[in-house]
């Protein structure tokens, strides 16, 4: 969540990154989904844009798509 309150355009949230749900309690983040909404939220709040579409997804990331369809 520090990324986006410091201005990052891309931030990764999941289980894999962190086993507490907040950095000041004991409660476990259960599934994946539950930190995605929680990143969603935040960065509406902010006032940020949440891309979803993957094809958009890659164009802001610079990505080209290699596999076929």
């Amino acid at each position: 969540m520090m990324g986006l309150v410091a201005g990052a355009n891309v931030i990764r949230v999941g289980i894999e990154d962190a086993y507490w749900m907040y950095p000041h309690k004991d409660e476990l983040i259960q599934k994946n989904s539950e930190v995605v909404e929680m990143a969603v939220e935040i960065a509406e709040t902010l006032g940020r844009e949440v891309i979803t579409d993957p094809d958009r997804a890659r164009e802001f990331l610079g990505m080209e798509y290699t596999s076929p369809r």
